[in-house]
Parts: C-alpha cells; sequence; structure tokens
C-alpha cells in the first residue's frame, strides 16, 4: 500500500471514536412467534417450487412461509384440528437421489411439524394441481393421488397418523371428496370413478358412471370446483357439468352452456390453472373466461363470469386488470377474489360482490406460483 493510501486510511480511521472498533453487537437467534387471529382472508400461495408462503390478502400483508420440499404442493386443511397436512417429497441429492415422500403434519398457528407420515414414494408430482390430494369429509383419511405412470390411490389415516395403504385406480385420475368418505375421480373413457373407505380406511364400496363426456370431442377440465355435496366441471367448450351423490349414488346432471350461441360464435371458452371458484354465501360460480379457438385451455382469462347456479344465468361480468391464470374466492360474508397474473408475480385483489378493484400483491415468496387455499376451511 502506497504512503498516500496509508494516510488517507489513518484519517478516516481517525473520525470515528476509539470504542467504535470494539463495539459488540447482540447475535440474532432465529425465534418463532404465532399466528393469532386468523381471518377468512388468510390464504396459502404455492406452486410448483419449494416455499408456501400464507398471506393476510385484504391487508396486502405476509405471514408466515414453510418449505414443502421438491414438491408440487399438495395441502389439505382439516377444519376439526388445529393442524393441516402438507405431502411432501424430497430427494437424497436435492433433485436426485433416493426419493421420500411425507405427509408432515403442521401446527396450524406456529407451523411447526407435528408429525410426519412416510408414504410409498409415488405421490403425482408436475403441473400444480388443486386434486392431487384431499381430506375425507369427516377428516379422517387422507387421500393422495399417484402416477408413475400406474394410477393409485395412497390413503393415510390423520387421527392415528399411519398409512392405511394403496387403491389401483388405474384409468382414472386426480380426487374429489363427497359425502360419506367417498371421493370421485374423472376417467379417460369420459366417465366417473366414486370410491368409498370404511372406518379402517380400507375400500367399501366402487362404482362407475358411463361415458358422460366424449374425451375426444371436447373433453373436460379437470380443474374442479366444489359446493356442498356437489363438483362443477367445465368442458374445453365451455359445457357446464355438475356431479352430485343422491342417496349414496352418484348422479351426472345433463350440461349447460356457460356462453350464449352469440357469445360461442366470438370464441369465449374458459381456461387457465384454476378457471372455476364457487361462493357458498350466494350460490353462484365464477369463471375465468377468454377469447381464443381450439384447445386454449391452458390460456389465462381476461375476465370472470360470474353465474347464479340456481337459475344457470350470468349475473355479472369482473373485467380483470390483468391476463390471470388462478382464481381463488376467500370466505366469509365479504369475500375477496383473488387473480393470480400470467407471469406469475402479481395477485390483483377485487372485492368479489362487485369486481372493484382493491389493491396488487406482489411480494409473495415462491416463482410460478399457481394454486391458492383457504387457512380456514
Amino acid at each position: 500500500m502506497s504512503r498516500l493510501s496509508l494516510a488517507v486510511l489513518a484519517a478516516v480511521l481517525s473520525m470515528f471514536p476509539a470504542h467504535f472498533a470494539q463495539a459488540e453487537f447482540a447475535a440474532d437467534r432465529p425465534g418463532s412467534t404465532t399466528l393469532e387471529s386468523p381471518t377468512p382472508d388468510w390464504t396459502w400461495v404455492g406452486g410448483a417450487g419449494s416455499a408456501v408462503t400464507l398471506m393476510d390478502m385484504r391487508n396486502d400483508r405476509y405471514l408466515a412461509q414453510f418449505n414443502n420440499g421438491v414438491s408440487t404442493l399438495k395441502l389439505a386443511i382439516p377444519a376439526s384440528r388445529n393442524e393441516f397436512y402438507s405431502i411432501e417429497t424430497y430427494m437424497a441429492r436435492m433433485y436426485r437421489g433416493t426419493r421420500t415422500d411425507v405427509v408432515t403434519v403442521r401446527a396450524k398457528d406456529t407451523l411447526k411439524p407435528l408429525a410426519e407420515i412416510q408414504i410409498p414414494p409415488k405421490s403425482y408430482e408436475g403441473m400444480s394441481l388443486l386434486h392431487a390430494a384431499g381430506l375425507t369429509d369427516d377428516d379422517r383419511f387422507l387421500v393422495s393421488f399417484n402416477m408413475t405412470p400406474g394410477q393409485s390411490v395412497t390413503v393415510v389415516d390423520m387421527q392415528d397418523r399411519a398409512f392405511v395403504g394403496e387403491l389401483d385406480t388405474t384409468g382414472c385420475a386426480l380426487v374429489y371428496p363427497t359425502t360419506g368418505r367417498r371421493f370421485h375421480m374423472l376417467c379417460g373413457d369420459g366417465g366417473l370413478a366414486t370410491l368409498q373407505l370404511d372406518a379402517a380406511g380400507q375400500e367399501l364400496a366402487r362404482s362407475r358412471t358411463s361415458s358422460f363426456f366424449d374425451p375426444q370431442a371436447d373433453p373436460l377440465l379437470e380443474k374442479g370446483a366444489r359446493l356442498g355435496r356437489a363438483w362443477y366441471f367445465s368442458s374445453f367448450n365451455g359445457w357446464l357439468y355438475k356431479i352430485d351423490v343422491a342417496d349414496g349414488e352418484t348422479r351426472v346432471d345433463a350440461p349447460w352452456p356457460l356462453a350464449s350461441e352469440r357469445q360461442r360464435k366470438r370464441q369465449w371458452r374458459p381456461g387457465g390453472m384454476v378457471p372455476l371458484v364457487t361462493d357458498p354465501e350466494n350460490n353462484r360460480l365464477l369463471v375465468l373466461m377468454h377469447r381464443g379457438g381450439t384447445d386454449t385451455h391452458k390460456q389465462g382469462g381476461t375476465q370472470a363470469w360470474v353465474f347464479d347456479l340456481a337459475s344457470r344465468t350470468r349475473q355479472a361480468v369482473i373485467r380483470l386488470r390483468q391476463t390471470t391464470q388462478s382464481l381463488h374466492l376467500t370466505r366469509g360474508k365479504a369475500p375477496l377474489l383473488l387473480a393470480l397474473n400470467d407471469d406469475g408475480d402479481q395477485i390483483d385483489v377485487y372485492d368479489a360482490p362487485s369486481g372493484r378493484y382493491r389493491h396488487t400483491v406482489e411480494a409473495f415468496g415462491d416463482l410460478y406460483p399457481a394454486l391458492f387455499h383457504s387457512y380456514l376451511r
């Protein structure tokens, strides 16, 4: 170092008090906190990455985050316990090596792991889907879809916290829980399978409908929405199907069109990652719509159409600020409509009843999330 440099350094150091070099700093140690006073607007945001983030969407406030390994997001929220379940995949060398799949039981208020249940290393991994796993209505059994590419369902007893077994479901995919420890699965021939579990989590009954849609002419979007005991599905071309269970029997109602003949000529159709959400308070269905040709079912939407399910009529149109890939409706008397943009880095928040834009949420962790889950069920 030159004499000039030494002189400059000495002059700089002389500007600070003598005790500056002896200052001590307290160690910053990790701690924990407790989530209190949850509201219906608290929402999990995640997708095909490792970070799952909890946001207060009404107040644009970050609340918490946890890591779910290298999994696509597979959450299940029980109504009867202060815990939630995450199906997670881990590799011995991050993205290679021995694979381990577990169901992690976490406390709702601290996110601390309470238990870990090992399951066969074959849970579905791929495109982010809301229906890769679900709880039976009594919160007793978690059912998780497997594709290796063989298709099956893993059953886990969440009361005893134990792996129960695996059910072969060849030709049928995903899980849509309904009443009485039942769940539906969509099948490749255009039909629907319904499986029922007994008190031990073993298969009690299984039924299969005949084909009710044509997988070649107008396939069904697998992205359904539940309201009560009924599930709603749209076809690629915008025909809405209702699947119900009455007296233990699965029933498929005749479909009805979301778009009028004039709107269909203008090529209005549903699409996106999560195109359907239900509003239980008002018996309504919101559908993400776009204008596009055949096989544009993955294209994001520019409008959310609001339908009254009793009259099967469109009541309102919410014009979205950005092209949107996923919708979510928070619960409660004054729900919010969440609209995740096509780039996956912004969530526009609207008042659901009026469609009025409120604000945009930008900092919520993971890259390219696609799914929302309500914190409360």
